[in-house]
Order: structure tokens, then C-alpha cells, then sequence
């Protein structure tokens, strides 16, 4: 019994200290066409919570461990992050099918602990496009 105290007594300890740098609000995907047969791609959308994160540089998506640029745009309590990734003719990069069997993630910059890390996604859905979104793009 004593040790299942100090066990459990030590968890909720590590809890409370160790502090997440990133908290996911929404992740997801979307599929865009070109004008042009093949031409076709990916974007790709994290929702950061913008307290949690407000120590940090977004560098880079990850897909497969492979670095891709992004676009940061704070808006209201977020950090939208995004990331634009071209398949078909002009690939950036192949996708396995179906889309759960590649890895995902970020890679950022804390300015308070001066650390650069990883963060992997457990979870990618999918979005379809709205007639907006197309028409903006």
C-alpha cells in the first residue's frame, strides 16, 4: 500500500512540473487541385493553443522525419500553423496510403529553454474543402 502512495504521490507531482509546450487544439488535412492535370497536393493545418505556446518559433512541418516550411498566423487565442505540400508532377514528397501510415509533426524553437524539439501528432483528419476556402486559395 505504501508503495502504491509514494507512486502515485510522485506521478501527480511530475504532472504538475512538467509543463507542456504545445497544446493541439485541431489538426487536420485538406486536399487542393491545380489547374494543370497532376497537379495536386496537401495542406496541412495544426491549431496551437496560444498560451501554452507563447515561448515558441515554429521551424518546420514534418512529414516522414522530412523538414517542410510553414506559415504562422496568430489569430485570437491560436496559432494557426500551415504547411503546403505538393504531390503529382511537382512532388515534394511521396505519401503512403493511406495517409495514417506517414508520421507527423513540428519542429520549434523554446526561447525560454533554448531547446529546439519535436513534437509528433497522434492524430491527422480529415477536412474536406469548403467553397470559401477555394475560392480564397
Amino acid at each position: 500500500m505504501k508503495k502504491l502512495f509514494l507512486f502515485l504521490l510522485i506521478s501527480l507531482f511530475f504532472s504538475f512540473s512538467c509543463k507542456k509546450d504545445i497544446i493541439i487544439v485541431e489538426a487536420y488535412y485538406t486536399n487542393w487541385f491545380g489547374g494543370v492535370k497532376d497537379v495536386r497536393g496537401k495542406d496541412f493545418m495544426m491549431v496551437i493553443d496560444k498560451e501554452t505556446s507563447k515561448n515558441l518559433q515554429i521551424k518546420y512541418f514534418l512529414i516522414n522525419d522530412k523538414k517542410f516550411n510553414v506559415e504562422v498566423e496568430e489569430k485570437g487565442n491560436t496559432i494557426e500553423v500551415k504547411s503546403r505540400i505538393s504531390e503529382g508532377i511537382d512532388k515534394e514528397i511521396e505519401l503512403n496510403n493511406p495517409i495514417e501510415k506517414n508520421s507527423f509533426g513540428i519542429e520549434y524553437y523554446n526561447t525560454k529553454t533554448k531547446k529546439t524539439k519535436v513534437f509528433k501528432l497522434k492524430k491527422l483528419q480529415y477536412k474536406p474543402r469548403s467553397n470559401q476556402q477555394e475560392k480564397v486559395s
